[in-house]
């Protein structure tokens, strides 16, 4: 993902590729919510897992919380 561009991963995220099992969050996402997880996808690549489970523990969509989306 590193060589794409973020306007070429906000397509992805809001598009899906089909038959890869990637889907197309663009239908029950808003634009905003897209560009935030562009812009998760750009810094999982560099992220240690130390830095993921920190993340994850100060994220509205902890464990500790219910996500209002099926996926």
């Amino acid at each position: 993902m590193q060589q794409r561009s973020d306007a070429e991963l906000f397509w992805i995220v809001n598009h899906g590729i089909k038959r890869s099992g990637m889907p197309a969050f663009g239908p029950t996402h808003t634009e905003a919510d897209i560009w935030n997880v562009t812009a998760f996808v750009r810094r999982l690549g560099a992220m240690q897992p130390t830095d993921y489970q920190d993340l994850m523990e100060k994220s509205e969509w902890s464990a500790d919380t219910h996500s209002v989306h099926d996926h």
